[in-house]
């Protein structure tokens, strides 16, 4: 009787139950203040001519001016197109923005994750 159980045990390790299937997170829309957050980023970094927007994912900005800005500004003007990006458009877990000189110089080319959480960490 006490082998049972263990022949129960070595038939259950001997099936091939495979990998379980990969769980696919979902894009879902952001909080609007988030939106709202972004956009103002945007909006105030080009009224004050600092960068021109070609797109919400694609910004022209003085080669001298994108080398002043420290690495965590360049991180959340970016993050703020990507942001912007995703609210004017369907939810995406990343999307991709791009920084230019004026001379047509890619500066940055990234992607940018865009989940909630992401934009909740940067406080924008």
């Amino acid at each position: 009787m006490r082998l049972l159980p263990l022949v129960a045990l070595a038939l259950l390790a001997a099936c091939d139950v495979g990998e379980a299937p990969a769980v696919t997170p979902m894009a879902e829309r952001l909080p609007p203040e988030v939106c709202r957050q972004a956009k103002a980023a945007l909006d105030k970094s080009v009224k004050a001519g600092a960068l021109m927007l070609n797109s919400p994912t694609d910004a022209v900005i003085p080669q001298e001016g994108w080398f002043a800005i420290d690495a965590a500004g360049r991180e959340a003007l970016q993050t703020a197109m990507a942001l912007s990006a995703v609210c004017a458009g369907e939810p995406r877990l990343e999307q991709e923005v791009t920084v230019h000189s004026e001379d047509g110089q890619v500066l940055s080319r990234r992607l940018i994750k865009t989940s909630y959480s992401t934009a909740e960490a940067l406080s924008l």
